[in-house]
């Protein structure tokens, strides 16, 4: 819900309105900082993608990729590996929406790129 799409797990606990806009952005990146730590052995623009993917469908999902991963001997802080275990992988015996985290990932890092290329361009 709001800016940041918060889902109620996250935005509940921390007991703000959803659609109160200072509150969800201070709670989304908070929210992104804690994915983003719970990726240590991850590395550069990987740590990023794990935590993104977290952020947008649970980071148990994304670590039952990676457990999957290690079980085919695949490199499991590598996201383009993880990401094609992400069909397989289960949190509570449900599966994951990976396509659409997938591209969540990938659509966010496209924008980063375009904003930075944007950045480069403007400041030349």
């Amino acid at each position: 819900m709001g800016l940041m799409q918060l889902a109620p797990c996250v935005y509940e606990p921390a007991n703000i309105d959803p659609f109160d806009v200072r509150s969800n952005i201070r709670v989304g990146c908070s929210h992104l900082a804690v994915m983003y730590g719970v990726f240590k052995k991850e590395v550069n623009f990987d740590r990023w993608k794990f935590a993104l993917a977290s952020y947008n469908g649970g980071v148990g999902y994304i670590c039952s990729a990676q457990k999957l991963a290690e079980i085919w001997k695949a490199d499991s802080t590598k996201w383009c590996q993880v990401s094609t275990f992400l069909k397989d992988a289960k949190c509570k015996e449900r599966g994951c929406d990976w396509v659409q985290i997938v591209m969540y990932v990938d659509l966010v890092i496209t924008k980063f790129y375009e904003y930075m290329f944007l950045e480069l361009k403007n400041g030349q």
